[in-house]
């Protein structure tokens, strides 16, 4: 009988865990191991609501694993992630990142989230005054030539312009989603930016894609939530696409 109460606890398991797909879950850790600025790392943390905290002290360290959730859905491409730290208060070194996110509203998985968090970490001194996105991620660089700016500029034009003409974010995503399949491929992309009389070069339009679809060809479309959040992005004339 042992056999079956075995085979019964691995089926619950596996159920489980589809049901999880189902749903849309994505969780992922991320080992790191990278030196970090510990007070730059508390001011940060001091501006979001901790859920969760544990901490492990022996000898000659003190180790600590924090949880929160994000609140700015736009920066997460279509839906804020739960993120876990766990990190080396003592020795000063991240250790490991945790993310689990709706992967039906957001289009970023581990590459995406990864980058969208280095970023945020960056930008707030923890990695140190030499952090260089540009060097964590050499693909980002060419979205931040001034030749992808300029793109950009002519893609906010666009879109400022349906704004301007009533157009709400579901009737320009449904203007780009050609085949009503609920979701805007690379294809549908540039042909509803060139439907908006935005022409890109193929250089061009593979740094664009960079941006608007940091994870493709694993994500091989934008759903709305995701594609919303690039718009809004686009028409925030504040936006540093870095």
């Amino acid at each position: 009988m042992a056999w079956l109460s075995f085979m019964s606890v691995l089926l619950l398991k596996y159920m489980a865990y589809l049901g999880t797909l189902a749903l849309g879950a994505l969780s992922v850790r991320v080992s790191l191991n990278r030196k970090i600025d510990v007070d730059k790392l508390n001011a940060f943390l001091k501006t979001r609501a901790i859920n969760v905290t544990d901490q492990t002290i022996d000898a000659d360290s003190c180790r600590k694993k924090l949880t929160w959730d994000e609140e700015d859905a736009d920066m997460w491409s279509g839906d804020v992630p739960t993120i876990e730290i766990f990190y080396d208060e003592t020795h000063a070194f991240l250790l490991s990142v945790y993310f689990q996110i709706d992967t039906k509203k957001s289009s970023l998985r581990e590459k995406g989230l990864l980058q969208v968090f280095i970023q945020m970490f960056g930008n707030n001194g923890i990695f140190g005054d030499d952090f260089d996105l540009s060097k964590e991620f050499p693909a980002l660089a060419a979205a931040k030539s001034a030749l992808v700016l300029n793109v950009l500029a002519r893609v906010r034009t666009a879109f400022q312009g349906m704004v301007d003409d009533g157009n709400s974010t579901l009737m320009m995503f449904r203007n780009f989603d050609k085949d009503g399949g609920g979701g805007v491929d690379p294809e549908e992309l540039r042909e509803g930016f060139e439907g908006l009389n935005v022409t890109f070069t193929d250089e061009e339009y593979k740094a664009l894609l960079g941006v608007w679809m940091p994870d493709y060809p694993e994500v091989e479309e934008l759903a709305m939530p995701a594609f919303e959040a690039q718009v809004n992005k686009v028409l925030d004339v504040s936006q540093k696409w870095d």
